[in-house]
């Protein structure tokens, strides 16, 4: 074909995909889409999509009063401007008629004394609901303890929970008004960061909460603050903890979270809740929503920031001071995976039959029938707790037992002390009785080191000799405290874990709390390792402990003791002015079992004294 014959082919190619160009653009096959139509469709997607609605309400006006939500456990104060919570009070037993678990202790009568405001729950006059009215909530004096209100009156600036932050803790761009307020729900409808933005919370039960979150579209970067618990003293000092449930092959897991010494840590990968406590209270947020897997975020908070209520007792003196006690906030993602998120929160005592009862609640209607297993939070919390985990839960099993026979926690103490007493006599029995028969060897090791007095060797090797022919252990003695070691960890733990001790007390004007070092006076002067308070339970139990070290020579004048045993009782001497420091500010449910299991150590060696003496006269007899 020649040049001029293909022109015209060419055209017509040219025209036939203009053509077929044109007919696809014009008429799309079926099931495809322009890229200008499939904008438009993406605009009419969102325009179509149903809007957060939210209904005129009487209660959006701005007011700066507080609204309180509250049952015979809780009362939760919530931030009119904010949408979020100022304080969470947990009712005293006896408040209102009420009937609950915590007891009032020193500190609350304390606070109120030195600082009568802070006395008062709510901090600031607010809002409640009685029946279909809105009235006014006069504070009142005493009749909670705070859990969420590390901010005083004097101070500026509350820590606020389930607030909106952003991953370092300030609080982003929100707006928020009442919109809906019965007497155990409360609605905040608003803005955050633009979006807007419903907040709903609900009392569900004594001790449980429930959070609801929805917004037009998921709130990316933003969180929700746990807020800052108070402080719990315990042994003298504070004791934050931050855990969470995480699900494994066999079982699930508690795992302790690493307390940030600055700043934020992440944790990556939970799963069903976050706990944040200070000891005795917790709070644990379990999402319901979403995938249960996203990190979260502990943040440090110094103690000026978020200042304790015990830094307001004897200002003078200062003995808690701000900077001593920070807190530490959880910060959990605000959207889980959607555009509405939901959470149940406890808020309360970590006490096993409480977190079993919302555990029991929890199951009605979920799948697994295993609840949230709350009642994993309130584990062994000691240096130790992985050797002294079984023996606290036997420790607890029996003290639970004692105190239904009792009614009193202290002699239920004091009975717990006695079964370990007997349950270790054989082998407290063997120890005591190879000190007796040192103490008859003791003569005859004289004679070995006088007959060997040059030679070092021999004098060792003689002396031993004769310690197997009597049957006694030179290091006997150490035993009984060694193995009493375990128990005396457990018990420790114990009294941090056994919720029913706080407050709790045994000789009413001294031992108020068997938690808290007993308290026999007082006085006003700060004196050093004193403050301003005499402990009597630490001295007496150094009395007992070095009248247990003497014993052996009051109950055998006539004996000559070997350099050796000499020597342990000096520096047992020295021991008990070393417990005497150590166990001044321990609780005084551990100084009660220490002293119980002293005296009764005293007991058996002056039973076992009497039987060893009465079996060598009779061996004389026969010979």
């Amino acid at each position: 074909m020649q040049q001029n014959d293909r022109r015209p082919f060419l055209i017509i190619c040219l025209l036939m995909f203009i053509f077929m160009a044109f007919n696809n653009w014009m008429f799309p096959p079926k099931g495809s889409t322009s890229a200008t139509e499939q904008v438009q469709k993406e605009v009419v997607i969102q325009e179509t999509a149903a809007p957060l609605t939210f209904k005129k309400s009487t209660l959006s006006k701005k007011d700066s009063k507080p609204y309180v939500l509250k049952n015979d456990a809780l009362q939760v104060v919530f931030s009119s401007q904010d949408g979020a919570v100022n304080e969470i009070n947990l009712a005293i037993d006896g408040h209102q008629g009420n009937k609950s678990i915590i007891n009032p202790i020193r500190f609350d009568k304390k606070v109120a004394s030195d600082s009568p405001t802070n006395g008062y729950f709510p901090l600031e006059t607010g809002y409640v609901k009685q029946g279909k009215k809105t009235e006014t909530l006069d504070r009142e004096m005493g009749g909670y303890t705070p859990f969420l209100r590390r901010s005083t009156d004097q101070k500026g600036n509350q820590v606020m929970a389930f607030h909106f932050v952003n991953d370092e803790g300030n609080p982003v761009e929100q707006e928020f008004v009442v919109s809906s307020f019965e007497a155990d729900k409360i609605v905040f409808e608003g803005s955050v960061q633009g979006v807007p933005t419903r907040k709903s919370f609900e009392i569900a039960s004594p001790y449980l909460i429930k959070l609801k979150v929805e917004s037009e579209r998921p709130l990316d970067e933003v969180y929700l603050s746990s807020g800052v618990p108070e402080v719990e003293l315990i042994s003298g000092g504070s004791q934050p903890k931050i855990q969470y449930l995480k699900q494994g092959p066999k079982k699930n897991k508690v795992t302790n979270v690493k307390l940030p010494k600055e700043g934020i840590e992440v944790e990556e990968g939970h799963e069903k809740w976050i706990s944040t406590g200070n000891g005795f209270f917790g709070m644990i947020i379990q999402p319901l929503t979403g995938s249960n897997s996203s990190s979260f975020i502990v943040q440090k908070v110094s103690g000026e920031e978020a200042p304790t209520r015990l830094a307001l007792i004897d200002k003078e003196n200062q003995p808690y001071p701000e900077k001593n006690y920070p807190g530490y906030e959880v910060l959990v993602p605000a959207s889980l995976g959607g555009s509405a998120s939901e959470w149940t929160m406890f808020v309360g005592p970590y006490d096993k039959s409480i977190l079993a009862q919302a555990d029991k609640q929890l199951a009605v209607g979920a799948e697994s029938g295993l609840g949230a297993q709350f009642i994993l939070a309130q584990n062994s919390v000691g240096f130790f707790s992985f050797i002294t985990e079984p023996f606290t839960k036997l420790l607890s099993m029996l003290l639970d037992l004692f105190h239904m026979i009792t009614g009193s926690w202290g002699f239920s103490i004091i009975l717990l002390t006695l079964a370990l007493r007997i349950m270790l006599y054989p082998l407290n029995a063997w120890s005591i009785g190879s000190m007796m028969r040192m103490q008859d060897a003791a003569p005859e090791v004289e004679k070995i080191k006088n007959r060997y007095k040059d030679d070092k060797h021999k004098q060792h090797i003689e002396t031993m000799k004769l310690y197997k022919e009597k049957k006694c252990n030179p290091l006997a003695g150490c035993f009984p405290l060694v193995i009493q070691m375990p128990f005396l960890f457990a018990m420790f733990d114990l009294l941090k874990t056994s919720f029913q001790l706080r407050g709790a007390p045994f000789i009413p004007g001294w031992i108020d709390n068997l938690t808290e070092p007993d308290v026999l006076f007082t006085w006003s002067t700060h004196i050093p390792f004193f403050g301003t308070q005499f402990h009597l339970l630490p001295f007496l139990l150094g009395g007992a402990m070095y009248l247990q070290t003497k014993l052996s020579k009051i109950l055998n004048p006539q004996t000559t003791l070997s350099e050796q045993q000499q020597q342990m009782q000096s520096m047992g001497s020295i021991t008990n002015l070393v417990f005497i420091f150590i166990f001044y500010n321990m609780p005084s449910g551990l100084n009660i079992y220490w002293l119980s299991s002293t005296l009764l150590g005293m007991a058996q060696q002056v039973w076992m004294n009497y039987r060893y003496k009465k079996k060598k006269a009779n061996v004389s007899v026969i010979k």
